[in-house]
């Protein structure tokens, strides 16, 4: 059984410390593979604060994580959440409460980092036949070699349809805790045209809007522009957009709305052949290319359609050939786990043929802000981690 535990978590409404308790759940149970995760310390300086558990128990539901989530009431504590003491766990070889397996834990040496302040520390053990043994420290905030010289690309924004939580100046100042140099906001432009139930169905097109056939037009453009304005004042930041490609392969971007875009990135988020292969790779290409041809400079998630919509993994076939298409247009492929696992094969060969990596987290939730653990470990399996700078995507100017 692995354990991890968070150690005197101490959280205020506002200081965004939730957020950073939820990154660390979420890297011990899908990247670290723990059992359940314990963490213990003061939760609320006032009963409101408590409200931060709600942010947890949600990002849970909505990623399906059964991974038991146990919070201990530090005794200092002028109030108190919902305590897990008591609960009885089974497994590795032990029976006891959360309580004593926390003592047992920290008995067992090594004390526990505080989560408390940055870079927001927590260890993880593992137990079996009752000895505990492997402790390791993981660390929220970005390693200490990186801290200040990575962009994430790829942030949503309060207007995405899919968005939990976001909003600039909460994504800002995650980034500024966890140690990013800057952010790139980048909304989903086929939402800003379309209303929720036609983008999801993926049955609009641009050139058919507003028509007997089409889909209406949900006017939303406006009120992007409108919030990039409300927050000029604000640094720290790009914003661009997260550009659709419809079945014509027409870019969803009129041209009126194209200045707003600085940094824009390139996504395939349907396809419709999926009863006939080689059929389907014709339209990804197609698709994928028309994203370059446009000009976008970096392409999002290049195969996550492949598993998302198609129920499979991406052929491999296709690998050279986006390679090639990124390498002719000058692109960048993007490293992205938000619901995806990347290929590290594809990325074997954009490295081998000289096409830029991207880092983007996709966030739609506060606590996915410059989560780059994931990312980073796989650039070290890829062997280029002491050269970043030459291996990363940067923006011009």
């Amino acid at each position: 059984m692995k354990i991890a535990v968070a150690f005197h978590f101490r959280h205020s409404a506002g200081d965004l410390y939730e957020f950073l308790l939820l990154r660390a759940f979420h890297l011990a149970v899908r990247f670290l593979k723990t059992d359940l995760f314990i963490v213990s310390g003061v939760f609320c300086a006032h009963p409101e604060d408590a409200l931060f558990l709600e942010s947890v128990t949600k990002s849970r539901a909505h990623r399906k994580v059964t991974v038991p989530f146990y919070c201990v009431n530090d005794a200092a504590s002028p109030f108190s959440v919902s305590d897990s003491s008591s609960v009885e766990i089974e497994g590795g070889g032990v029976k006891m409460t959360v309580a004593e397996l926390l003592k047992a834990i920290h008995g067992a040496g090594g004390g526990f980092p505080e989560f408390d302040k940055s870079p927001f520390e927590f260890i993880t053990v593992e137990i079996e036949d009752g000895r505990i043994f492997n402790r390791r420290i993981h660390r929220v905030s970005l390693p200490d070699e990186v801290i200040g010289r990575l962009t994430d690309f790829h942030i949503h924004t309060n207007l995405a349809y899919c968005s939990e939580n976001m909003t600039v100046p909460d994504a800002l100042r995650m980034a500024k805790l966890t140690g990013l140099k800057a952010i790139n906001f980048s909304e989903h432009s086929g939402q800003l045209y379309f209303r929720s139930e036609d983008y999801w169905k993926f049955q609009w097109t641009m050139n058919g809007r507003n028509t007997p056939g089409g889909c209406p037009e949900q006017k939303r453009m406006p009120d992007y522009e409108a919030l990039f304005r409300r927050y000029s004042g604000l640094t720290g930041f790009t914003h661009g957009f997260e550009l659709d490609v419809d079945r014509n392969c027409t870019i969803a971007l009129d041209d009126k709305d194209r200045h707003q875009g600085r940094v824009n990135l390139g996504a395939v988020h349907s396809l419709d052949h999926k009863e006939d292969l080689p059929l389907l790779k014709r339209e990804f290409l197609a698709r994928t290319e028309a994203l370059l041809r446009y000009g976008v400079p970096i392409l999002a998630h290049p195969f996550r359609i492949f598993r998302w919509g198609c129920g499979m993994r991406a052929p491999e076939d296709l690998f050279l050939p986006v390679v090639l298409l990124l390498k002719k247009y000058g692109a960048a492929a993007e490293i992205n786990f938000h619901g995806n696992e990347p290929y590290p094969e594809f990325l074997e060969l954009c490295i081998r043929e000289g096409v830029k990596i991207s880092l983007g987290s996709d966030s739609h939730n506060l606590y996915e802000v410059g989560f780059f653990h994931p990312h980073l470990a796989l650039l070290r399996e890829l062997g280029v981690y002491d050269r970043l700078d030459s291996v990363l995507f940067r923006m011009r100017g």
